[in-house]
């Protein structure tokens, strides 16, 4: 192998380390829009996996994604 690959390979490793030992801020399918804005709001995020109730990634949510809902969404009910 050269050096290079290893330096490559030492990277991929290094960063892998850092990468597994943090905590993953997550969305869950049930998690309103708004919970999830003021979540990624709250921890400088743009994305968010979302998971299912058997913990696996079934998706990704961002801030457009948000904004082009919420842009579509039907307005709320009037209150009198």
């Amino acid at each position: 192998m050269s050096s290079l690959t290893l330096q490559a390979e030492s990277s991929i490793v290094a960063f892998w380390e850092k990468v597994k030992s943090k905590q993953v801020v997550t969305a869950t399918q049930g998690m309103s829009l708004r919970a999830a804005l003021r979540l990624m709001t709250g921890r400088g995020l743009r994305q968010l996996p979302v998971l299912d109730a058997s913990r696996r990634v079934v998706g990704m949510l961002d801030k457009d994604s948000i904004a082009l809902a919420c842009r579509y969404a039907p307005p709320p009910p009037l209150r009198i």
